[in-house]
């Protein structure tokens, strides 16, 4: 594994060798390293990608492990003093480093690799210098110990004993929590408490001494959050750093006042045509026999062949249409519950783990609700629901997390070939493209065509539009999460339930609007690739071309879609 080490030839100081563990000394056959990775373009930019990249993944191990790079994510994450004074330093020679390649003999693809890797150094750069929301949120730690032991233990090919050696660095881990969250709020001990116990819960299960005594020291500092008293509510970023989130880090077209402006008009409009849907449907048919019967004896293993069924059939009616290339040979993606320890930060369900980038796979997870029972009546819904999903709110659901969605957009990415596109993606182009593509199922007769499914669309639209509303008023602010609450849920002040949506806008700012920025920038960029193209121009065409970039800010997809046409 690289470290900061690779920075030496252009950094003014001297680096100090990490104090982490290295991996082990001859990386096992078949998982890939970054030091193994090929950098194609530029030489020059291909060099400094490398030795960026391997900075950037000594401070997230999280992302290594979750694009498959197991060797380089076998340390936890730290936010002691003097390392976080030593990243900044490596950072910033990195930065100017970058900053000095000529960007006008790069080719367009180089181009846009050298503005991801400017914007994921930058975003570091902010975080340490202004942000710091370690000092309030054990979640720093904590959600990278998540991600770092759920990739290692779903691994095909794991690398021997990475539990037990991540296991034995969570006591230290716990001694700089303790001395360095010196300001924590009272929702980000509820996320740690909960996360706690999920990664507990996984170390315990793993059975081996260091990962029983680490879970046993994760309980004893939940014991310690508990009793803390007078916590103050929440911390926000507030509103500048929002700002330069949206600019440096999403590399978004709009700020927030006028990402806000667009959302509020494009929440009337939808509302008003989901009002007139309303007005018009017919009630829904009642449960047929065979529904009755599938209720009556529904368990896990049913829930979850039904998500797969899902799957599979609006893989079937996407084959169909002639809106996007999908591979002959797309890897799966199978429904699984939601892994223990993702549970405090998504919810019981709701998510999904794509194809990792590199090494072997098996294919994609949707991650799903546990089964929990239920009266008949809940058994019948939930069976109804999930049979009629073309006209239910599960319809969009699946098609979100499934094809024409994140799991045919994450499939496709991993074949770019491009190891900076592959570990820093964008989160508005992926939930952006998820989003794009309910809308892109329905109108090309995904749902069959019937009104029901326009409107849920709409409704799965209107969601994501009362998302950046609620986002950007927490994040900057100017409503504290029971205002939120209170507007999202229609209620009287001080009686909406804050709810795990909600609480994403403090655990992860500027997320929640990248469902809708994403989709308005696709639907902005079609129109002028359509313009620019003129005959050429088809749907299956564009949608090949901006899949074909892999998960990169919709503004750097743009140029490489109009360039030389």
């Amino acid at each position: 594994m690289l470290t900061v080490l690779a920075l030496l030839a252009c950094a003014p100081h001297t680096s100090p060798t990490l104090d982490v563990p290295a991996p082990a000394a001859a990386p096992v056959e078949g998982i890939p390293t970054l030091a193994g990775l090929d950098f194609p373009g530029d030489p020059v930019l291909a060099d400094a990608a490398r030795d960026v990249l391997a900075l950037l993944l000594t401070i997230q191990p999280d992302r290594a492990a979750d694009a498959g790079l197991l060797h380089d994510g076998l340390h936890l994450p730290s936010f002691a003093p003097e390392l976080i004074a030593q990243h900044l330093l490596d950072l910033d020679a990195a930065a100017a480093r970058l900053d000095a390649i000529d960007t006008e003999r790069l080719a367009v693809a180089d181009r846009i690799d050298l503005a991801l890797l400017d914007a994921a150094v930058a975003s570091l750069q902010h975080a340490y210098r202004v942000e710091q929301r370690w000092r309030h949120r054990p979640a720093e730690w904590l959600e990278p110990v998540s991600t770092l032991l759920i990739a290692h233990t779903a691994a095909i090919q794991p690398v021997p004993d990475a539990l037990d050696r991540l296991a034995t660095q969570l006591p230290g881990m716990l001694d700089e929590l303790r001395s360095e969250v010196t300001a924590p709020t009272a929702r980000d001990v509820e996320t740690a408490l909960g996360l706690l116990d999920g990664i507990a819960g996984m170390l315990k299960a793993h059975g081996t001494r260091p990962c029983t005594t680490a879970a046993a020291g994760l309980r004893a500092y939940a014991e310690e959050l508990t009793v803390l008293e007078g916590l103050p509510e929440q911390q926000m970023i507030g509103a500048e750093a929002y700002r330069w989130r949206l600019e440096h880090a999403l590399l978004l077209r709009w700020d927030a006042e006028t990402l806000m402006a667009r959302a509020e008009a494009d929440l009337a409009a939808v509302s008003d045509e989901i009002a007139a849907i309303e007005a018009t449907l017919p009630a829904a048919a009642p449960p047929t026999d065979d529904e009755r019967a599938l209720a009556a004896s529904l368990d896990q293993a049913g829930v979850l062949a039904l998500y797969d069924r899902m799957v599979a059939e609006d893989l079937a009616a996407l084959r169909a249409m002639d809106v996007v290339t999908v591979p002959t040979e797309l890897p799966p993606m199978r429904a699984r519950p939601t892994p223990e320890a993702l549970i405090p930060l998504t919810g019981d369900g709701g998510s999904m783990n794509p194809i990792a980038p590199f090494g072997p796979t098996e294919g994609a997870w949707w991650n799903v609700e546990h089964f929990g029972g239920g009266s008949p009546e809940q058994l019948l819904r939930t069976v109804t629901t999930m049979q009629r999903h073309h006209q239910t709110w599960f319809g969009p659901y699946a098609v979100h997390e499934g094809v024409p969605g994140h799991h045919l957009q994450l499939a496709i990415a991993r074949e770019v070939g491009r190891p900076v596109r592959s570990l820093l993606t964008s989160s508005p182009a992926v939930e952006g493209w998820a989003l794009y593509a309910e809308s892109l199922f329905e109108a090309h007769g995904g749902f069959g065509g019937a009104a029901v499914g326009r409107l849920m669309v709409l409704r799965s639209h209107r969601a994501r539009i009362k998302r950046v509303i609620f986002d950007v008023q927490v994040e900057t602010g100017v409503w504290s999460l029971q205002d939120a609450a209170d507007w999202k849920h229609g209620t009287a002040p001080g009686e909406g339930r804050v709810d795990p949506e909600l609480l994403r806008t403090v655990q992860w700012p500027t997320q929640l609007i990248g469902y809708y920025a994403g989709m308005e920038e696709i639907e902005a960029l079609k129109e002028e690739v359509r313009a620019a193209w003129g005959d050429d121009f088809t749907e299956r065409a564009f949608h090949d071309a901006l899949l074909a970039q892999g998960s990169i800010p919709v503004s750097l997809a743009r140029e490489a879609l109009l360039t030389d046409r």
